[in-house]
């Protein structure tokens, strides 16, 4: 059984990347006939189109059919290459708009009708904001990138995520939902709830009205079996080891609280072939991380879609302990079944 790390409701990229790097691992094990893979064992991974159909489908929902899709990126964005083949499907096979603006673009030219709630930037009527953007505390320069996402939530577009969503993602509900007694609230089958904590690590508070002075006991005592996470998404946030330690022995309670610790998940490491960024060809002892993207739309009494739309794997040296692709660490990869 897989244990979750995480949800990510923004920091969720690589849907356009994570497609074109399965058919390139399907091309290259027919082209050159690889012996130790089968081209069967490869599942299907039509991300792309997924997330596109996504976006038109909510597109539709919006009165005015006229209306973009407005993806929310960086000024400085560095995936954008990622980011086009999304909005170039989305283009293709729906003929919808997408158009890209940053949080300080929207802060400056946007505005709202603050009768019908109808969201506008550059002559563009907004149906959907698509965040890939805006989940990191630098995202927020000044107070005008966070007028722009109120702004951007008050409107009747749809977001990917709204504000509720996106608190949902928070590593703090991640470690309420793994309580006792909190699954079972919305899942009432007990073999789906049984099913359902099989996929927990153990998660724990730091709140000090939680009384965390045992587990801090107990991480202190055995540093390299736990992790200590903050209300972050992406990768680079994670405390280990020393910096761990020192966290715990030094930052107030206050401080402390906005974080939770979690077990530390130790997957079995492979050698892996992997293509170094000087092109040379070198094994690594690897572990990767398997990630599913998930689309949901719906109001408060209607479900218009709720399903996966593919798959994500990350690999990396067992040695790094945290960061992702983005960061230079981990590499886009694919899976391969087996038995």
């Amino acid at each position: 059984t897989g244990l979750q790390v995480e949800i990510n409701t923004i920091s969720s990229a690589f849907g356009g990347l994570s497609f074109l790097v399965s058919r390139l691992h399907k091309f290259l094990i027919e082209r050159f006939e690889i012996p130790t893979y089968n081209v069967t064992n490869l599942p299907p991974n039509n991300t792309t189109k997924n997330i596109s159909d996504a976006l038109a489908l909510a597109h539709t929902l919006h009165s005015n059919k006229d209306s973009v899709v407005m993806m929310v990126v960086n000024s400085g964005e560095i995936n954008s290459t990622d980011q086009r083949l999304v909005e170039y499907k989305l283009w293709e096979d729906h003929h919808v708009r997408l158009i890209r603006r940053s949080l300080t673009d929207v802060a400056q030219r946007a505005a709202l009708n603050e009768v019908t709630k109808e969201l506008t930037i550059d002559g563009y009527v907004v149906a959907v904001c698509y965040y890939r953007s805006g989940y990191q505390p630098s995202d927020y320069p000044t107070q005008q990138e966070w007028n722009a996402r109120l702004l951007m939530e008050r409107s009747i577009a749809i977001k990917c995520p709204n504000i509720n969503y996106h608190l949902v993602g928070t590593k703090k509900m991640q470690q309420i939902l793994a309580e006792p007694g909190m699954v079972e609230k919305f899942v009432s089958d007990a073999s789906s709830v049984s099913l359902l904590r099989s996929c927990f690590a153990g998660l724990y508070s730091l709140d000090p009205d939680d009384n965390p002075e045992q587990i801090i006991k107990q991480v202190l005592s055995d540093p390299d079996s736990y992790v200590m996470k903050p209300q972050r998404e992406g990768g680079g946030n994670l405390l280990h080891g020393e910096s761990m330690v020192s966290a715990l022995n030094n930052m107030p309670p206050s401080e402390r609280a906005a974080y939770i610790i979690m077990d530390k998940i130790v997957p079995k490491a492979t050698d892996t072939p992997v293509i170094l960024r000087n092109g040379n060809l070198a094994i690594m002892d690897a572990i990767s991380e398997l990630g599913i993207y998930g689309i949901y739309i719906g109001s408060d009494n209607k479900e218009y879609t709720n399903s996966a739309a593919g798959i994500l794997v990350r690999t990396k040296s067992r040695n790094d302990a945290d960061g992702g692709v983005c960061a230079g660490v981990a590499v886009l990869d694919s899976p391969h079944l087996v038995d």
